[in-house]
């Protein structure tokens, strides 16, 4: 699976530039220039429950190579959350979204285009708060 997305994104990334790839191999300049140019998770934010990923397929495209499309999904209704991730096949195109699409309209909602941040380390967000033992009175005991 992961060899498919690898080749998908050179052959979106060489589309993009006008070129093909020839019987698997790569020119020394076209690996340099891929190599160049990194891809870029973007989060896209205030979605429409009905927008799609083709929708943000072609929306995004017109800025750049798109590797990948997830809207997320709700895991318990299977509803649509209201955002998604976009994967930008270089960082000129990702540059180039987040200009152009950030506060843009989109089936009636002004969409929120940025770089997406790494999931910080913390704790779980499945289950229960507690308050970490004790009476749950406040303040401490004291005997």
């Amino acid at each position: 699976m992961q060899v498919e997305i690898v080749k998908r994104t050179i052959q979106n990334r060489l589309a993009f530039d006008g070129l093909k790839l020839d019987g698997g191999a790569l020119s020394a300049k076209t690996a340099a220039s891929l190599t160049t140019h990194m891809e870029t998770k973007l989060f896209v934010g205030n979605l429409s429950w009905d927008v799609s990923e083709k929708d943000l397929q072609d929306t995004f495209s017109q800025h750049g190579p798109v590797s990948e499309v997830k809207v997320m999904m709700d895991r318990d209704t299977g509803k649509p959350r209201g955002f998604a991730f976009v994967t930008m096949g270089t960082k000129e195109g990702a540059e180039a979204a987040i200009k152009a699409l950030n506060g843009s309209d989109l089936r009636g909602r002004a969409l929120t285009v940025n770089e997406a941040r790494a999931r910080e380390d913390g704790p779980s967000r499945g289950g229960g708060g507690g308050r970490g033992g004790g009476s749950g009175r406040g303040g401490s005991r004291r005997y």
